[in-house]
């Protein structure tokens, strides 16, 4: 109940508010304005993660509340984008049906093939799950989810096979971090126009970060405040400002489909990026405290 509390406040409080302001002062149509409201309402899954495990924080209970309320906001993303755009069809309900067979067959099917062929284990190993984690990136294209979410749930049902193997589990974390996820940021980067960047665009820029910004931050820490101590608070509402991910699948949807033209995608993607950075820098103020000490 928490965690949905959270994550639903987080999600719609950003989303209502920078979708009217986008229809009401920047006199944008309903599709861009809710494009514009949905892209920067998301909380990045996969970077909430490490910062909470780097902090510790799986420890105590508080942590494993916020990491599901990260879950809530990403999956009310794709539900959002699937709604808004029309996007539910009996061909995305056979992707979807298709993710869930693979999530929950491959790790069995795994742990068949490594306990049979123990010639190879780690190149085997190493093959199948590529193979895995590419047919689920295969997939979440086509439902127009965020890669992230599958990915993130592969790794818990292939968890207990992976604790077997660490050199196969650092090989992964190479491949996936220095490669997989800068190719995914560079496709988006590459579709930037910087020539679109003219004073109007600017203004719009600044107007929907600030409101990216505080928005989330406000949401977050008036009901995270009710559960938690006021400190855990500010530490929650500045960690759900990384967005990155799913807000930058939302935005590349939206140009590729002319839903936005290269004007809002640029303010997309610089709130993105920007809100994502003040977020890291204003987090340090947390460095050195205990998971005790927020909880």
């Amino acid at each position: 109940k928490r965690s949905l509390a959270i994550g639903l406040t987080a999600y719609f409080i950003p989303f209502a508010l920078i979708s009217l302001a986008s229809y009401l002062a920047f006199g944008f149509d309903v599709k861009p304005s809710l494009l514009i409201g949905l892209a920067t309402s998301t909380t990045s899954l996969a970077l909430v993660y490490p910062a909470l495990k780097e902090k510790h924080l799986f420890r105590v209970k508080t942590g494993h509340i916020l990491l599901s309320s990260a879950m809530v906001v990403d999956l009310l993303s794709i539900v959002s984008l699937t709604l808004l755009f029309g996007l539910l069809d009996i061909s995305l309900l056979i992707y979807i049906l298709a993710a869930v067979v693979l999530l929950f067959m491959a790790p069995r099917i795994g742990r068949w093939l490594f306990s049979k062929y123990k010639g190879n284990i780690v190149e085997l190993e190493m093959k199948f799950i590529l193979f895995v984690l590419l047919s689920l990136a295969v997939i979440s294209e086509k439902i127009y989810a965020s890669e992230v979410i599958f990915v993130f749930i592969a790794g818990l049902f292939f968890s207990a096979l992976l604790k077997q193997h660490t050199i196969l589990e650092e090989k992964l974390r190479g491949i996936i971090f220095g490669f997989m996820a800068p190719l995914f940021f560079f496709k988006a980067g590459t579709m930037i126009n910087l020539k679109v960047a003219d004073l109007t665009v600017l203004i719009i820029s600044l107007v929907i970060l600030l409101l990216a910004l505080f928005s989330k931050f406000i949401a977050t820490y008036s009901v995270v405040k009710k559960v938690c101590r006021p400190r855990f608070a500010s530490f929650a509402g500045l960690l759900f400002n990384y967005r990155l991910t799913f807000g930058i699948i939302a935005s590349v949807f939206g140009l590729r489909y002319g839903v936005i033209n290269e004007g809002i995608y640029f303010a997309l993607m610089s709130t993105i990026l920007l809100t994502s950075i003040a977020a890291s820098i204003l987090l340090r103020r947390f460095q050195h405290v205990t998971p005790t000490e927020l909880e």
